[in-house]
């Protein structure tokens, strides 16, 4: 059974799910939980802070990631 329906019923329908998205996506946005103002101290970040490093030395003297985050605030 093939049954039609009106355009304008399918673009309400798919205006409503689109609202419906976007209301999710602003809802369970991460908050800024990666900010950690001890470790931006020192972080090594990209022009905009959005990724940060900080780093350290292991007892080899090898270089580790010891924070990764952003320094947003």
């Amino acid at each position: 059974m093939q049954k039609e329906i009106s355009l304008k019923v399918f673009l309400m329908v798919i205006f409503v799910l689109a609202l419906l998205e976007i209301v999710i996506l602003i809802i369970l946005r991460p908050q800024n939980s990666l900010y950690n103002e001890e470790y931006c101290q020192e972080a090594i970040c990209n022009e905009d802070a959005s990724i940060c490093y900080q780093y350290d030395l292991d007892e080899n003297g090898e270089t580790k990631i010891i924070w990764r985050g952003s320094c947003q605030k």
